[in-house]
């Protein structure tokens, strides 16, 4: 499972917290509003809705989003709570959107091992790949392939691998960006109401 580097959110709520929404084109087809603090162009953004696609683009990133609801705004409503899901859904192929990270590699095996304690061989498997990993590469030298190498030897399992990665950083603001949107947008149309 791809992962969000420790502190992101954090950080990245903190620094859209002051952002005010203004719609510059709120009818469809295409609604079109501004994402900013009201004293700064930092981390501003816009996003354009169109019949199954957001667009967000500005300060944090540019990326399209594409999904098959017609209602795009309604679609991120539901879907906002869904990290991964949001961020599936953005244009580009999944390698492009993670990120290789040796420091997630040596406290995922070490945690396996542990966890893997009742089933000594299972657990030896993570332990000894652990070694590996400790003695050739650790995580200042360890590459992607170095991780391959160890992951196929001992385990077997590539699908391990998908847990030393975690998300880009543009495409985490873009998620960031859209959570702030809504919550936005949701608080502009209560009092509206």
């Amino acid at each position: 499972m791809t992962k969000v580097p420790d502190g992101f959110p954090e950080r990245a709520r903190d620094s859209l917290k002051d952002h005010v929404l203004k719609a510059e084109q709120p009818e469809p087809p295409a609604r079109l509003w501004v994402c900013r603090r009201p004293d700064s162009s930092q981390y501003w953004f816009r996003v354009v809705a169109t019949g199954g696609a957001l667009i967000v683009y500005g300060d944090i990133a540019d990326r399209i989003l594409m999904m098959h609801d017609v209602d795009s705004v309604a679609w991120l409503r539901k879907a906002i709570d869904d990290p991964s899901y949001v961020i599936q859904k953005i244009q580009g192929e999944r390698r492009s959107k993670e990120v290789f990270d040796e420091q997630l590699v040596e406290p995922y095996l070490l945690a396996e091992s542990a966890a893997r304690a009742s089933d000594p061989e299972d657990a030896k498997r993570y332990a000894d790949a652990l070694d590996d990993w400790r003695d050739d590469y650790g995580p200042d030298e360890g590459t992607e392939d170095m991780a391959c190498q160890v992951v196929s030897k001992h385990l077997g399992e590539m699908e391990e691998m998908a847990e030393f990665y975690h998300w880009e950083r543009d495409v985490l603001w873009t998620y960031y960006a859209l959570e702030r949107f809504v919550q936005l947008l949701d608080a502009s149309e209560s009092t509206h109401a």
